[in-house]
């Protein structure tokens, strides 16, 4: 096995220009893999870092999306509630006006109640 280092201009084991010791030569070659390994994980490690951006960018995508649509359901139940709150009180006035509500709850204790309600206000 033969490696050429062209910035040294020589190669290791058995090459024409031998003019490095055994030991640089082997300290040569762990210095390139270390080199290959780090580029390796960087390339590996690029990757990944763009894959998880593109995973996290889907996923905050659809709960955009869902958080849109609990806001759009929100709107229509609040709605909904002012509508109801319209009919409750237009009913409590039809039963207040009702002969038969009068002759179980006497208007003079309706009064009363009405003023304490406006005086805790």
């Amino acid at each position: 096995m033969s490696f050429y280092f062209s910035a040294f201009g020589m190669t290791c084991e058995g090459g024409v220009h031998q003019k490095l010791t055994k030991k640089k030569k082997c300290a040569i070659i762990l210095y390139m893999e270390t080199i290959m390994k780090a580029d390796i994980f960087f390339f590996i490690s690029s990757v990944a870092t763009v894959l998880l951006a593109v995973l996290v960018s889907i996923v905050l995508f659809y709960f955009i999306k869902a958080g849109r649509n609990l806001y759009l359901i929100s709107e229509k139940l609040q709605e909904n509630f002012e509508e109801s709150k319209e009919f409750i009180l237009e009913l409590k006035e039809r039963l207040e006006d009702n002969i038969v509500f009068r002759m179980f709850f006497p208007p003079a204790r309706r009064k009363k109640q009405k003023e304490e309600k406006k005086n805790k206000k």
